[in-house]
């Protein structure tokens, strides 16, 4: 059946997704065992996609241009995982105040055939791929930033005490 095919499709797009946000997240933050954190896992008191995206945005590991591509993505998964009438591409997509101009605008070249619904799910794809592809760019974020700056800070220290050390033998000898 077309819709089921149709909604497996999302439904494995958006457990990718946000797998890949969960991974992205336990990078920044050295969690070596993500799929059984607390925060990140899928247990009922991990976070939600949305405080991922908040994090990653709030860390500068993505804009709030990049967010809202994902959070696009993730209103096309929400229709066809809890709206009974989402049955295809062209249905959930005019359900979503103002997503059809937004994907003319951003992916014209998916808008060359004659089959509306196969233009969509290819924006669809697009959608996804381009969230990936978000995720997957390593930005100069906050935190990569301030980590950096702490081992120069500790290298810096740990030199001092050195040359400190050095200097009080070469004293004794």
């Amino acid at each position: 059946m077309e819709k089921t095919r149709i909604r497996t499709k999302v439904l494995e797009y958006s457990l990718e997704l946000e797998n890949f946000v969960s991974y992205e997240l336990a990078s920044l933050l050295d969690i070596p065992d993500y799929k059984n954190s607390k925060s990140l896992g899928n247990g009922s008191s991990s976070l939600s996609i949305n405080q991922k995206l908040n994090l990653l945005l709030d860390v500068e590991n993505i804009d709030k241009k990049e967010k809202s591509t994902i959070e696009y993505f993730m209103s096309i998964r929400n229709q066809f995982m809890h709206n009974i009438d989402a049955i295809s591409f062209s249905y959930v997509i005019r359900k979503l105040d103002g997503l059809e101009n937004k994907l003319k605008k951003e992916y014209p070249e998916n808008f060359k055939g004659n089959n509306e619904e196969e233009d969509f799910e290819l924006c669809v794809e697009s959608i996804f791929l381009d969230s990936i592809k978000i995720l997957r760019t390593k930005k100069g974020n906050k935190l990569r930033k301030i980590v950096l700056q702490t081992y120069a800070e500790s290298d810096e220290i740990l030199k001092e005490k050195l040359r400190e050390s050095f200097d009080k033998q070469i004293k004794i000898l």
